[in-house]
């Protein structure tokens, strides 16, 4: 199955230690955080993140919002253990975490008051067993009615990146992080609707970030286009209100209320 795949890669990728405060003082988490906290209320006491990962939003929620309870939950040992070592970190007492399988959660249906998650999806794609449509649901079941889903995936008009994983596939190399689907705007939106969701509401954000995605060593010159497209970004957005990160952000988000 994918999800056993998806597990040896993760396990693999969060196996090495990571500087704590370097992870969530970096641009794309501040990025993705000002997203996903700016779609919490004060009514969301009880918050999931569907595959947390470093557990750097997860934490960063419940240091933000102290009076909720944030559980994040990952199929990844590693994930876990670094969770717990960045929530140590903070000092905090209202994040937990989990080890269980997004597809198949341990929880109530209509459990959760807002469920969230960031680069998760897209790994999962629409022809395979499970989908990402299959999360989707599973997100879905375990929240309130009422409650909000919000999902983060990389954006097909961010073209540095799209362009990056053409290029390996026509080369036949692998992806770092093996399948990753980008999507439209209105394509996620279309899902959400399809699964029944409703007062959606779209973001993106950094676009920058694929010149970065592309950086290394013997690729410097990729970094000076993100530091080039960081400038040109906040130059466009000054003068018309964040249409260039709206659309050629790195990732989008589309957030949507359970009935």
């Amino acid at each position: 199955m994918k999800t056993l795949s998806q597990k040896t890669l993760w396990d693999k990728n969060w196996e090495a230690d990571t500087d704590v405060e370097k992870l969530i003082n970096s641009r794309f988490t501040r990025e993705a955080y000002r997203l996903i906290a700016g779609s919490v209320t004060f009514k969301d006491r009880l918050m999931l993140e569907a595959g947390c990962g470093t557990g750097r939003l997860s934490n960063l929620l419940a240091r933000e919002f102290g009076r909720s309870e944030v559980i994040g939950i990952d199929i990844s040992e590693n994930s876990i253990r670094m969770s717990n070592r960045l929530k140590k970190h903070l000092g905090l007492s209202n994040a937990s975490f989990v080890l269980c399988d997004m597809f198949n959660m341990p929880f109530r249906d209509d459990s959760f008051d807002f469920v969230f998650n960031e680069g998760v999806i897209e790994h999962y794609g629409i022809e395979c067993s499970p989908t990402y449509e299959d999360a989707l649901k599973e997100m879905i079941r375990v929240a309130k009615r009422g409650g909000t889903i919000l999902a983060g995936v990389p954006n097909w008009f961010n073209f540095p990146h799209t362009l990056y994983k053409w290029m390996l596939k026509k080369r036949n190399k692998s992806f770092k992080y093996d399948y990753e689907k980008s999507f439209r705007h209105s394509e996620l939106a279309e899902v959400f609707l399809k699964l029944g969701l409703g007062n959606l509401r779209i973001g993106a954000f950094y676009p920058a970030h694929g010149f970065y995605r592309l950086s290394g060593p013997e690729n410097g010159r990729y970094d000076l286009m993100g530091r080039l497209t960081d400038n040109l970004q906040k130059l466009i957005d000054r003068h018309f209100d964040d249409y260039f990160s709206y659309r050629f952000g790195f990732e989008i988000m589309v957030k949507g209320e359970k009935a």
